[in-house]
């Protein structure tokens, strides 16, 4: 994912971090009936639309690199017909080690 990111070193051993970066959603939505609605048909919708990401972060130096904890914030828009006007809003954390060198 491409992103400008900010990491504030001056801290020492402690270096929070903040970006932001466009996303591409490739999405595709199928609504079929059941037995309580047979008339309504399957409907099928495709299409890509564009969203953000916005990691936030805190790296702590140790060794040839760093340990680091990030929490990643996403967000883009779906404006099919069978959906309406929705968001695909998530957050996932990362945890791990990033060798400097």
């Amino acid at each position: 994912m491409p992103m400008f990111l900010y990491r504030l070193q001056s801290l020492g051993i402690v270096v929070p971090f903040v970006g932001i970066g466009p996303r591409i959603y490739l999405l595709k939505s199928t609504v079929r009936s059941n037995d309580l609605s047979p008339s309504i048909a399957e409907t099928t919708e495709k299409s890509t639309k564009l969203g953000f990401g916005i990691p936030l972060g805190i790296e702590l130096k140790l060794g040839p690199g760093a340990a680091l904890a990030e929490l990643l914030f996403q967000f883009g828009k779906i404006d099919h017909t069978a959906t309406g006007d929705r968001n695909l809003g998530s957050a996932s954390l990362a945890l791990g080690y990033r060798i400097v060198l």
